[in-house]
């Protein structure tokens, strides 16, 4: 991860929008951002976060916390595309 206190967010990419699940325009954030960073450190420390997902490749990382059902399976039928993507973890 680049040093998120020198990383400005990123426009969520296509990919996202194009599964046309409206969650995931909205709960997915660009990881290398330091805010949507600290958040998420907390969401995994929280008890009541259920789920949550990663892309992340040599460029770029994007992150989402509780994803309901019909967003996991877009997700796991739509194929990575942005740069060069290493891996999904849900």
């Amino acid at each position: 991860m680049d040093d998120p206190t020198s990383h400005t967010e990123r426009t969520l990419p296509d990919y996202y929008r194009s599964t046309g699940i409206s969650q995931l325009q909205h709960a997915i954030k660009d990881f290398d951002n330091v805010a949507n960073f600290r958040a998420f450190e907390r969401h995994v420390a929280s008890p009541i976060s259920q789920n949550f997902m990663i892309d992340f490749g040599d460029e770029e990382a994007w992150c989402g916390f509780d994803l309901d059902a019909s967003a996991i399976k877009s997700l796991l039928e739509t194929p990575v595309s942005f740069g060069s993507s290493n891996g999904r973890r849900i």
